[in-house]
Parts: C-alpha cells; structure tokens; sequence
C-alpha cells in the first residue's frame, strides 16, 4: 500500500447488558463484529493501543474476550499505515487453553494509523459521555472506566 493511501477503517466499541459489549472493526464491506465479555479488560486493551499508535510505541495485541472463544487484534505499523490482523480463537488463547497457531484470520486490512486511533478515541468519549464512572462500572461489573487513558486520547 503506498505511504500516501488514506484508507479508514470504522471502530465501534458500545456497551451491552451488564458484562458485554459489542465490538465491530472494518472497512467498505467487511466487518467483523465481536461479542466482548468482562473477563479481560478489552476496552483498556483498546485505549493503549491508541495510545501506543499515536505516540509511536510498538502496540500490543488487544483482546476480546468471548465466552467461548476469543478475538485478538494485532497491528504493525510502517509508516502512515497500519495493518490489522482479527484472530479468532475457539477458545481462549491469552489464557493458555489453545496453541497460539490455532486460529483463523476474521479480518485483515491496512488502513490509515490516525483512523484507528480516532475511532477508538470516538468510542471512548461516546461511552464516558453515556455512562461515566459510576455507569460503567456498573455496566462493565470487573473493570474500572480506563480514565488516565481516556484523558491522554482527549
């Protein structure tokens, strides 16, 4: 893909019942929308990677928890762009209950770096503006609202 392409990728993150969320990432026509259980800290995973993406640090995978299963995105950077890898998992990989290699590929593309970390930015105001502190937490159950991520995005 070359250095000057601007292809943007569409991230939300919303809250569900208690415990869940739902996850979608994807560009024109092809989306992956992932179920997001409280076991594992997802939306936390998801501010340091926006994070990391804008102060030019190597990310880390994010996961999504599902109950089986798991989703676990992974992005490598070269220069402007970034390439997005979605794994899913039949069981739980950061947990050690599958090997590494056994996954299949739900989504890969390469999109513009700045997009991602606009939209997860986007997702995260949305979720504090709607709930805040207290709603989140009782929304989310395990996990505290990421604020010190959230005011180094804003």
């Amino acid at each position: 893909m070359p250095e000057g392409s601007s292809i943007d990728i569409t991230i939300s993150y919303e809250l569900d019942d208690a415990g869940w969320a739902t996850a979608m990432f994807g560009v024109n026509d092809k989306f992956v929308e992932m179920g997001v259980s409280y076991l594992h800290d997802s939306l936390l995973d998801l501010a340091n990677l926006a994070i990391a993406l804008s102060e030019g640090e190597p990310p880390k995978p994010v996961i999504l928890m599902e109950e089986p299963g798991e989703y676990q995105i992974h992005v490598s950077v070269e220069g402007r762009m970034s390439y997005v890898t979605i794994r899913h998992y039949e069981d739980w990989e950061s947990w050690g209950l599958i090997n590494t290699d056994l996954y299949d590929t739900a989504l890969y593309v390469c999109v513009n770096t700045n997009s991602i970390v606009e939209q997860i930015r986007a997702s995260m105001i949305k979720i504090y503006e709607e709930y805040g502190m207290q709603g989140y937490k009782k929304k989310w159950m395990e996990h505290e609202f990421p604020i010190e991520q959230y005011n180094r995005l804003v």
